[in-house]
């Protein structure tokens, strides 16, 4: 009887916390009724977290095959698995930032080079026959622009994606510590009330953040007559995809 209660006091904890991150994120909804917004909520009730995710992967291809055009060092957007990770605090920025620079798949395919032939490689970027020296490749300025500006951006997605955990695991610890583990819905409306303001604050910041590197990369490309339809490329995605993931977020608790 003991671990029934037990098994009914777990699942309970995990609908409760489920409905308040849901009751979380509508509230903000109804309070900044941004356009964005109701979309996510409306497309999260009527889609399967299955096909959203399909679609946000979709987007992602979409948006690499316009990046692979330029030939840059960046070989893929995070994974959805990659981006759970960071969101939990099992990824970091830097090695989720390594990952889609292929950085660790050039690591490994030279340790597996030297480990055949039997030597050791010793990071000598002077050696002109060392396996790190050869891999790099030679851009020109409108890649290495191009490299740099989205790189900022993929930091920034990694590291807000990590700050939307940050503010999940406070505002459950919030309720944990005022209220327990049982079901309080003027608890809920408080802490959801607390927090309201540093949600829009997060959110607010990381699209200045984006903005202000799409902007020093159009002015950049501009500035040696370069094409920049690849800052609307990455704008668009940035738009789309984060309207997605509120959508993605909100269906894990339907």
């Amino acid at each position: 009887m003991k671990e029934k209660g037990k098994k009914r006091s777990h699942k309970g904890l995990k609908i409760l916390l489920g409905f308040i991150v849901l009751l979380f994120v509508a509230i903000i909804v109804l309070a900044v009724w941004q356009r964005d917004n109701i979309t996510a909520l409306m497309r999260a009730q009527k889609q399967t977290q299955e096909t959203i995710a399909e679609e946000i992967s979709a987007s992602k291809e979409n948006t690499q095959k316009e990046i692979e055009k330029y030939n840059i060092p960046i070989k893929r957007d995070f994974t959805l698995e990659e981006e759970e990770a960071i969101r939990q605090g099992t990824l970091s920025v830097e090695e989720a930032v390594s990952r889609i620079l292929g950085n660790d798949r050039e690591e490994g395919t030279a340790q597996q080079s030297d480990n055949e032939s039997g030597t050791t490689s010793t990071g000598n970027t002077s050696d002109p026959t060392s396996s790190h020296s050869t891999s790099v490749q030679q851009l020109t300025e409108e890649q290495q622009i191009v490299t740099d500006s989205l790189t900022e951006l993929y930091s920034l997605k990694a590291y807000y994606i990590g700050q939307l955990g940050v503010v999940e695991n406070d505002l459950k610890a919030q309720y944990k510590a005022e209220v327990g583990t049982k079901f309080n819905a003027t608890a809920v409306a408080k802490i959801v009330q607390k927090n309201m303001s540093r949600i829009i604050s997060l959110e607010s910041e990381c699209d200045d953040k984006v903005y202000s590197v799409l902007d020093t990369m159009r002015s950049e490309l501009e500035a040696i007559g370069a094409d920049t339809s690849i800052v609307d490329v990455a704008e668009d995605s940035y738009v789309n995809e984060k309207s997605l993931r509120k959508s993605y977020y909100l269906s894990m608790y339907k």
